[in-house]
């Protein structure tokens, strides 16, 4: 599956974000955003996600789409467990236990989210988007935050995920996660 977007525009009232933004991610590549704060890469994020309409322009995300925002979006009083197969079945998805070993949680399973770590967060909102092996991945600063451990074992899902033939957009402010990204969308700060 692919991510394309065609003139694409967005803005908060008077306050243009990004007009004009065409690209296309195709099936399998890991796409890195990058720019400055306030560039608008979480907002392309969310806009992508159908969180926000555009007010210009059109996009297509090939599949289902997998979206983890930069704020977390789990459930804190669930389990890791119970998280993922929330996020599984209300994706339309059948949901493997073998899910908790796939994203390296399966001696945390029984942990309730709230309990978790800043970095074991960040590793369970990546799973939470992914575990329904969506066409197109939408993660926002999915890495920020993490020690190289961490942030490695992301990398490790974020690269399975691509190897399945998912379109992957990842906004960084991280050099070395841009190294690793096979293109490049780069955000400027509108004037």
């Amino acid at each position: 599956m692919s991510a394309v977007a065609d003139r694409l525009g967005f803005a908060y009232a008077r306050r243009r974000v990004f007009e004009d933004l065409s690209f296309a991610v195709p099936a399998g590549m890991v796409c890195g955003v990058w720019g400055g704060n306030g560039a608008g890469k979480s907002t392309l994020l969310r806009v992508l996600a159908g969180v926000l309409t555009p007010d210009s322009g059109s996009f297509c995300m090939g599949g289902r789409t997998g979206f983890a925002p930069q704020e977390w979006g789990l459930y804190e009083e669930l389990t890791v467990e119970e998280n993922l197969e929330f996020f599984a079945r209300a994706q339309g998805a059948d949901w493997v236990g073998s899910d908790l070993e796939r994203f390296g949680f399966a001696l945390r399973g029984w942990q309730r989210a709230g309990e978790l770590s800043h970095g074991w967060k960040q590793r369970l909102s990546l799973a939470c988007a992914a575990v329904h092996r969506p066409g197109v991945l939408l993660l926002d600063e999915i890495t920020a935050g993490l020690d190289a451990g961490a942030r490695e074992a992301a990398w490790e899902t974020i690269e399975a995920e691509a190897a399945r033939g998912a379109a992957v957009l990842l906004t960084t402010h991280i050099a070395a996660d841009a190294e690793r990204c096979g293109m490049m969308l780069r955000l400027e700060c509108p004037q």
